[in-house]
């Protein structure tokens, strides 16, 4: 798993590369805690290239939102693929997750 950061205005993006399950989960928490300490209270994670999720995955995610939502931040996330789509609709995180289209849809309801 690879996760890359940039800043555009306001907000920060995490972009992440790669399968996030249990080999790879504790190094994605890694790396995104690392840059949600660092970078603004608005926080895109870009999903485009993440081709599968498992349940050591969706642990991470609920871990990384608890972190930004103690620091009163928001987080939104970007180009699912309708595998990692259908993962959280089917884990019910749908109704929890902040979830856009497009990365830019994503910057955009975080500048609003």
């Amino acid at each position: 798993m690879k996760v890359t950061f940039e800043k555009k205005g306001v907000v920060g993006m995490l972009h992440a590369d790669g399968s996030l399950d249990a080999s790879t989960a504790q190094q994605f928490e890694v790396l995104c805690m690392e840059h949600i300490d660092e970078m603004a209270l608005k926080i895109v994670i870009n999903f485009e290239k993440v081709s599968y999720i498992s349940s050591a995955g969706l642990r991470s995610i609920l871990i990384l939102m608890k972190k930004v939502k103690m620091k009163q931040g928001e987080l939104v996330f970007a180009n699912l693929s309708s595998t990692v789509y259908d993962v959280f609709k089917i884990s019910g995180f749908i109704s929890i997750l902040r979830i856009e289209d497009s990365l830019q849809d994503a910057i955009t309801s975080l500048e609003a």
